[in-house]
């Protein structure tokens, strides 16, 4: 572990896997609180930061649920006393990476644009109150297929 993110809490989005777990581990490795948030079990994530001897917790809540996201922004709060990092990382492609433009259904562009689009206004919005109390933060917007 590095010192340079120490005493910092850090939300990372999409965490369950992939870039997001990456993201994750080295925050924590930084010395950044991380706080691993996905849809699905982030317990692999959390298990890899500690097994590295950081510090991470994860916390289930659906990037397009804001009521969802809203509560882990006021655990988050209660426990630490403040968010200095978002990491927004969750992110739908269903067929886009794979159906021509034209053969999508309304239904799936409309569930790519809530997590890839709202969902990430969502975040930003229940973290930022927190930020502004705490002097300010950092935002990261992925798009790793866009």
């Amino acid at each position: 572990m590095t010192d340079m993110l120490e005493g910092k809490v850090a939300i990372v989005t999409g965490a369950a896997r992939g870039l997001g777990r990456m993201f994750s581990c080295k925050l924590a490795h930084a010395g950044a609180v991380v706080v691993a948030i996905d849809q699905n079990s982030c317990a692999e994530t959390v298990e890899e930061i500690e097994k590295n001897g950081d510090r991470g917790t994860s916390h289930q809540a659906d990037v397009t649920d804001q009521k969802s996201l809203k509560d882990m922004a006021d655990k988050v709060t209660r426990d630490y006393g403040r968010i200095d990092i978002l990491v927004n990382n969750a992110a739908l492609y269903a067929n886009l990476t794979s159906a021509p433009f034209d053969n999508l259904t309304e239904e799936e562009w409309d569930d790519c644009m809530a997590v890839n689009v709202k969902g990430v206004w969502n975040s930003c919005r229940v973290v930022v109150p927190t930020m502004r109390k705490c002097g300010g933060g950092s935002i990261i917007n992925m798009a790793s297929l866009a």
